[in-house]
């Protein structure tokens, strides 16, 4: 089969591997697309701390159970399925205390096992997630980012109907972050610095778009919302700037909810600790989308969204090193937002 592979860091080939088998507990997909997103650039550049090398990168895919392993019963060849990122051990503690997301011994696709920038994948039965019947394959795929934003918005900050919240990048995260918010019946306004990215985000729904290269955010949302703040302020840019976290303290409402979705280059960031004290403001991690999937498909197919929007790219497995120079050095003509590999 055709994969791709990074054999280290800035060097990217599509090789011919043998086709994987379904051990005991595995299916096989036969892959229709998968998604390139900012943690597989980090890898490329040798900066996601959990990338090993030589690997079969991609743990945005989705496509047909192609072969199924011993023991695994309630599926069938043919069916549609996306999976789950990360595998588990279920046995220490957090495993066993209720927050398998957080497994330190975890495994995840594309990043320390072979994921699904490949013809054909195996992974463990109980991480497929089946597709509803009537649902695009292709906005099945994009949806995996979304489930982070779910994990978050409903698991780390219990958004409710009536909440602002403020989104801090427009990039596939982010944008994921809107509609996911507004399924949940939130106001949304998100802010970017490039332009046809907060073009995009209020066709596919935003309540308001900010340039903050352009205008003061805190105080434009403190506009929005008579003086109070935002509920809930998601970050999702990381990277190697702190401008945002500082932006998402002053623009959260006093004891609202910060939220940091991005990854950080480094562990030093400048930002004030008194504001957080004084006005009650609850500093939050989130990370991963195990658990998440399901529940994301399901809110986003009943409510009926365009998710196929973000997809300004689609390139073939032999295109993935355009694919990843697009992604990391991006012109203001191309457009990009999210881009899918197909074999």
């Amino acid at each position: 089969m055709k994969a791709v592979v990074m054999e280290k860091p800035f060097e990217l080939r599509v090789k011919e591997l043998p086709t994987p088998k379904a051990k005991p507990g595995q299916v096989v997909i036969k892959v229709h697309a998968c998604g390139i997103c900012g943690s597989d650039v980090h890898g490329y550049e040798g900066k996601h701390f959990q990338f090993t090398y030589p690997r079969v990168m991609g743990h945005e895919f989705g496509g047909f159970i192609h072969e199924i392993g011993d023991g695994v019963s309630g599926v069938r060849i043919g069916d549609r399925v996306c999976a789950e990122t990360n595998q588990p051990c279920k046995r220490c503690y957090l495993c066993t205390h209720g927050m398998p997301g957080l497994c330190q011994n975890r495994v995840t696709n594309g990043f320390d096992v072979d994921g699904g920038l490949a013809e054909y994948v195996a992974i463990p039965a109980e991480n497929i997630v089946p597709v509803p019947e009537d649902m695009d394959l292709d906005s099945a795929v994009l949806a995996q980012p979304f489930g982070v934003s779910y994990h978050a918005l409903h698991d780390r900050a219990a958004v409710k109907p009536g909440d602002t919240v403020l989104v801090i990048g427009a990039g596939g995260v982010g944008i994921g972050a809107m509609m996911v918010a507004k399924c949940m019946g939130a106001r949304v306004i998100i802010s970017d610095i490039v332009d046809y990215r907060l073009q995009t985000a209020l066709v596919m729904g935003a309540d308001y778009a900010v340039n903050s290269a352009a205008e003061d955010l805190p105080q434009r949302v403190k506009e929005l919302t008579d003086g109070v703040g935002a509920d809930v302020v998601l970050e999702c840019v990381g990277g190697s700037q702190c401008l945002t976290l500082r932006q998402a303290v002053h623009a959260v409402r006093f004891r609202g909810i910060v939220i940091t979705m991005g990854t950080f280059a480094g562990p030093e960031v400048v930002m004030d600790p008194n504001l957080i004290r004084w006005h009650e403001i609850d500093f939050r991690g989130s990370q991963g989308q195990y658990g998440a999937y399901a529940p994301t498909l399901k809110l986003l197919h009943e409510s009926r969204f365009d998710i196929k929007s973000m997809c300004t790219h689609v390139f073939r497995l032999d295109g993935a090193q355009e694919a990843f120079d697009l992604l990391r050095h991006p012109g203001p003509e191309d457009r990009v937002i999210k881009i899918l590999m197909k074999p």
